[in-house]
Parts: structure tokens; C-alpha cells; sequence
């Protein structure tokens, strides 16, 4: 039997957010409370803890928030990604486990669109790659059934706007990482197709940022026209100067789209994303600050 339905009161009182409001936003509540009409959406969530009373109290609160009419998108941004991954072994081959993982990942869209915050949209994208590759690295079990989720959200994450997609493609869990565990796999069911569209812009406003900033290349092309050079140096330099990164874009637009897509997405995985060249920057920086003054005279 669900216990959290339609009319439960949540009390902004006792609600578990409310040390991370404002005051004047925890008065508000308090003279404002009410009854909290549960979307039966998130039902789920709940029942698939039910034999589980700590557990279930917890998520009860979680419900309540995710349904309150002042809505904390850092707070459910947070706890979602804790229910997430916490309570993977137990929703997960539940019977409803797929419908959890749609809940999961269809909150984080939401706060993408109804979240003001951009640090609640960078959060929402890490949390979404993040459980992505959860699912894919330790949920072999019932992969088929989560597949069509995937390519939904590839679909979303290919559409976002560009100051979002930026967000994504620049993130701390990157989207390419999907990609190399989808052919680790050999997943069958694995939307190959929808993948490629997403990582192939994904590269491409990569690219097209690092092209935007100074060439690092011009650097230290001084020093190395001196003849002090250092073939360390050098080969890092390489590996993210324009002329590298213009050869990158070459690649990814000869790319056969004849091909079929998961040989496709093999080529795109043999080019750099976001956080390829953030490496190659800082390996930069602890190379330069190992060099000897003499190595600059």
C-alpha cells in the first residue's frame, strides 16, 4: 500500500530542507503550509523501498520536496543523485526498477528547464552522465529495459540549448565515456544511432571552444625558435594547438555518415573531448613548472 498519496501534509516546519533556505523564505513556508499533492509519477520511488522503514521514511521526505510548491532544485539536485546511487542494489531489479530510473533521470531534466540556477543545470548534467555510466558499468541485468530511457535522453541532451550543452560537454563526467562503455559491451540494444548525434556535438563545441581561446602553441614559440627546445614540451603542445585541433575537426566531419553507427562512434572515440585537453593543459602546467631556469636562458 503507498502511504505518501494525494492530500499528504508536508510540514515546512519539519521539512528537511528547511536549514538551506532563506529565512525569510522558511517564514513564507511556515504561514503558507499545506497539503502537498503527491504526483503519483514519484510513487516508485517509494515503493520499491517499502520493506525498508528507514529507508522509507527518508524517501517519504524526499517526496514531500519533490512536490513542495517552493521547490529546492539544489536540495532535490543532491538528494536525488544520493538515491540514486545509494540505493542502486535495491531499485534497481526491482520490478519497478525502470520506472525509477525514468523518475531519476527525467528530474534531472526538469531542473534543466525549470531551475533559474546554472550551477543546479551544471549538477543535473554531471548526475546524468554520472548515472548513465552506473547503469551501464554494474547494471548488465536489465539493460535492454533502461535502453529506451537512453535514447530519450539522448534526444534531450542533444537539443539543449548552447549555454547548457557547453555545461555538458565541459563537465566532470564526460559524455564520450558513455560511448567507450556502450562498445566495451557490445550492448545490442544500445541506441548507437542517437549516441553518435549527441558526441558528435558534443566534440564539436569542444572544438570549437578551445579554437575561441589563444593558441598555446604561441606560448612558448619564442623559446622555441631559440633553439632550447624540448621534445616533451613540444609533444604536449601538440596534442592541443589549433593546427591539432583543426586537424580534429577535419576528422570528425570525414567521418563516413554511410558507416554504420556504432563503427562510426568508434572513429569519434579516438578523438579528444573536453576533458582530454583539460588533461593535456594541466600536464602542461607541471611540465613547465618542472623545467630548469636553464632550460629558458
Amino acid at each position: 500500500m503507498r502511504n505518501v498519496s494525494q492530500g499528504h501534509t508536508c510540514s515546512a516546519r519539519s521539512s528537511p530542507t528547511a536549514g538551506l533556505r532563506s529565512k525569510a523564505l522558511q517564514v513564507n513556508l511556515e504561514e503558507t503550509d499545506r497539503a502537498v499533492t503527491v504526483d503519483p509519477k514519484y510513487l516508485p520511488l517509494q515503493d520499491v523501498v517499502q520493506t525498508l522503514p528507514g529507508l522509507f521514511q527518508q524517501t517519504q521526505a524526499l517526496l514531500c520536496e519533490l512536490n513542495h510548491p517552493f521547490k529546492n532544485w539544489a536540495y532535490v539536485i543532491r538528494e536525488i543523485r544520493n538515491y540514486a546511487l545509494r540505493n542502486f542494489p535495491i531499485y534497481y531489479d526491482h520490478p519497478e526498477g525502470p520506472e525509477v530510473v525514468r523518475v531519476i533521470v527525467q528530474e534531472w531534466l526538469d531542473a534543466l528547464s525549470l531551475s533559474p540556477d546554472r550551477a543546479v543545470h551544471a549538477a543535473a548534467l554531471d548526475n546524468l552522465i554520472n548515472f548513465v555510466e552506473k547503469i551501464l558499468a554494474e547494471g548488465k541485468s536489465r539493460l535492454s529495459d533502461c535502453m529506451p530511457i537512453f535514447s530519450d535522453l539522448f534526444d534531450r541532451l542533444s537539443a539543449l540549448p548552447a549555454e547548457p550543452f557547453f555545461l555538458l560537454a565541459s563537465g566532470y563526467y564526460q559524455v564520450k565515456r558513455i560511448g567507450k562503455l556502450a562498445c566495451e559491451l557490445d550492448e545490442k540494444d544500445f541506441d548507437f544511432k542517437r549516441f553518435c548525434v549527441l558526441l558528435r556535438k558534443d566534440l564539436e563545441v569542444t572544438y570549437a571552444y578551445w579554437l575561441s581561446q589563444e593558441d598555446p602553441s604561441n606560448w612558448f614559440a619564442p623559446v622555441l625558435r631559440t633553439g632550447h627546445r624540448s621534445q616533451p614540451l613540444e609533444a604536449l603542445l601538440g596534442r592541443i594547438s589549433h593546427h591539432h585541433l583543426r586537424q580534429c575537426v577535419k576528422r570528425l566531419k570525414g567521418i563516413d555518415p554511410a558507416l554504420p553507427p556504432k563503427s562510426a562512434l568508434e572513429e569519434m572515440l579516438k578523438l579528444p573531448d573536453y576533458g582530454d585537453v583539460v588533461r593535456v593543459y594541466k600536464e602542461l602546467v607541471h611540465r613547465v613548472e618542472g623545467f630548469q631556469a636553464a632550460d629558458f636562458a
